[in-house]
């Protein structure tokens, strides 16, 4: 089968003529053997005939074997070969699939790496524009070495305060006070005392034609008060209205306490001493000064009323001269919570010493008229008495709009103009509901103008008329427009309602105990509404 005398086999797994001791598993054959010691001095061959045909006959059998197993060696690289053929196709997909993965990866990675380096340039620059390089210090007490603009102090701790009220306030008073007392020792006497009277007058003015009544404002308007008590002295009525407005009791009360405090070391003095020179006018007629006194003792009764303290109510009322006696009964009914006694006694006065033109020169009953008017009305909101509520606000051809006109209106008499009809449209009977014409007209015609693009007098009137009824009275628009079923405003008003209940949570102060717990009570209405 094999030719001894080739030098070279056939290699069926290689496919190439190589020889067998290199390229095939077989030893090398006789004829290799033979060739490589024909050189030898001796002859193997010659002398070992014997041993020589054993060898070929072990060789010739051991090539036969070989055979059979280059036959199985070559079977199974064939079964091998097919198998990985399918193998590799599978592994191409594989590999494509994976590649395809990993270039998404990178591909994301990248885009990370990306905004990760331009966030933080941004932070970088954002740092490097807010940050502030401490040069020197000093310590307690000690003079700079430098001069140091007041700009380079006041713009840092200007973009501090647009972030928070507090700072704001904090800054804007003290900074108004500061110019003040520099102000005053520039200015000769009579400057001053112009520039203090027109102080004074832009106060009243802030105060009494607000009608948002900002917590921070207010707050830092009566801390340049506080801090100058004896030079800018505003109208009491303008610190109650708005410190009660704003939730602010506390600050009206301190503010007006100071002022009564004045008042009276201004008498003693006056009265041992003798008339002093001051740079303020004083009041000189005995009737101004008991009616100063009578509004200052009022409003502070006001306050403390507010905060639900019928006890300091009670107090300043049996101290307070020149008042009615039904006053100081009603109080005492109203600090029981004998909501309709008191109500009773309040008709009882309004009726019984009504305003007319022989007492329209009585201030002081103007004073008491007023505070009546008010404490009824509460107690018709603590009654749920709305049909006395309407009837004593809509009186001499009375009007939405004549309220609007007014300041003082606006303020007082408004809320309760506005939840008495709404409640009468609601649950009253069907005479009641016809009554109410003026409200659905009065809410109809701000939503009509609402979509007016034609720039006039009157429809920027309406515009502000709006503008303020949404803010104030959300909660009444959105059961209003619930009534009539248009589902969509009312709900785009409930939930301006819970906007504005959470701008006026974030205002309160945390030691107005009182006006936190009637605050949060507003949330069950909202709530049973929006459902």
């Amino acid at each position: 089968m094999l030719d001894n005398n080739n030098n070279t086999n056939y290699n069926w797994l290689k496919q190439t003529n190589t020889l067998d001791s290199i390229n095939t598993f077989m030893l090398p054959t006789l004829s290799t053997q033979t060739k490589k010691t024909t050189s030898l001095i001796v002859d193997v061959d010659n002398t070992n005939k014997k041993s020589k045909t054993n060898t070929q006959t072990n060789i010739q059998n051991q090539q036969n074997d070989e055979e059979d197993d280059d036959i199985f060696r070559l079977k199974r690289r064939f079964l091998k070969d097919s198998g990985q053929l399918h193998d590799d196709n599978n592994n191409n997909n594989n590999n494509i699939k994976f590649l395809l993965f990993l270039a998404a990866y990178f591909a994301r990675r990248q885009n990370e790496k990306k905004e990760n380096e331009k966030q933080f340039l941004n932070e970088i620059k954002l740092k490097q524009e807010n940050q502030v390089e401490k040069y020197r210090t000093y310590r307690i007490g000690e003079l700079p070495d430098i001069q140091i603009r007041y700009s380079d102090i006041i713009i840092p701790l200007q973009a501090l305060a647009q972030y928070d009220n507090h700072i704001a306030r904090l800054l804007y008073a003290s900074l108004f006070t500061s110019i003040l007392n520099s102000l005053e020792d520039k200015l000769l006497p009579d400057e001053y005392f112009n520039l203090i009277q027109t102080i004074q007058h832009r106060f009243d003015v802030m105060l009494s034609q607000s009608e948002i009544f900002y917590p921070s404002f207010v707050a830092a308007l009566l801390d340049i008060v506080l801090s100058k008590p004896e030079q800018i002295q505003i109208s009491s009525q303008y610190i109650s209205a708005s410190t009660i407005s704003s939730h602010l009791e506390s600050v009206g009360i301190l503010t007006i306490e100071c002022f009564i405090r004045l008042n009276q070391q201004n008498e003693s003095k006056q009265y041992i001493n003798g008339p002093l020179k001051k740079k303020l006018k004083s009041d000189t007629d005995l009737n101004n000064q008991l009616y100063k006194k009578i509004d200052q003792w009022l409003e502070l009764a006001k306050c403390y009323r507010s905060l639900a303290n019928y006890d300091d109510v009670r107090g300043i009322f049996s101290q307070t001269p020149g008042l009615k006696s039904i006053t100081l009964r009603a109080i005492e009914e109203e600090s029981h919570t004998d909501f309709l006694l008191a109500l009773n006694s309040y008709v009882t006065a309004l009726e019984q010493y009504p305003l007319t033109d022989e007492t329209l020169n009585d201030s002081i009953l103007e004073l008491e008229h007023e505070f009546w008017t008010q404490s009824m009305l509460n107690c018709c909101n603590q009654l749920n008495n709305w049909t006395i509520m309407s009837k004593h606000i809509f009186i001499d051809n009375t009007t939405f709009d004549t309220l609007w006109s007014n300041a003082h209106q606006l303020n007082y008499l408004m809320p309760y103009a506005i939840r008495a009809k709404l409640k009468l449209l609601i649950t009253g009977n069907e005479k009641e509901q016809l009554e109410q014409n003026d409200l659905c007209q009065f809410f109809n015609n701000l939503s009509t103008n609402s979509n007016n693009t034609i720039i006039t007098g009157n429809s920027e009137t309406t515009f502000v008329k709006r503008s303020y009824i949404e803010k104030q009275y959300p909660f009444e628009l959105a059961t209003f427009f619930l009534y009539q079923k248009d589902f969509d405003r009312a709900k785009y008003y409930i939930q301006y309602a819970k906007e504005q209940f959470l701008l006026r949570w974030s205002t309160l102060s945390r030691l107005s105990e009182y006006d936190r717990k009637t605050t949060i009570q507003l949330i069950q209405p909202y709530y049973e509404l929006d459902q």
